[in-house]
């Protein structure tokens, strides 16, 4: 049973979704519950011709006001930020780091849920 705060993430849970970035690249996102769903995890790796070449992990938590999120990837890369929920949407905010030495790149996405997956959405791509 999912954290009630985290219960936007339930459609997500336990299924992996894909998204093509290129004719050769795909993006591959899978959602788990960590400790009887305290937590939720998304794991994801990016491939190129099929190996990977990229990979990251988020980790969603309720810290008792709001939805948090850590991130961490393959390149040292870290970050955070929030995310709010309302009703079939996630937006997220924060920020990251690529790798260790990277500067600081700012968060800013939504995802809609459809079906039982979701589509990603930024403010540059709500301009077009």
């Amino acid at each position: 049973m999912t954290q009630p705060a985290l219960a936007i993430f339930a459609t997500l849970l336990g299924h992996c979704w894909q998204t093509e970035l290129s004719p050769r690249d795909v993006d591959t996102h899978c959602f788990t519950e960590m400790w009887k769903g305290g937590h939720v995890r998304d794991v994801h790796v990016v491939t190129h011709d099929g190996k990977s070449v990229y990979e990251g992990e988020t980790i969603y938590s309720f810290d008792g006001k709001a939805i948090v999120f850590t991130y961490v990837n393959s390149l040292g890369g870290v970050g955070g930020g929030s995310a709010t929920a309302d009703g079939k949407s996630i937006a997220f905010t924060g920020s990251m780091r690529a790798a260790p030495n990277a500067p600081p790149q700012p968060i800013d996405a939504r995802w809609r849920l459809v079906g039982d997956g979701y589509e990603v959405t930024t403010p540059a791509e709500k301009a077009v």
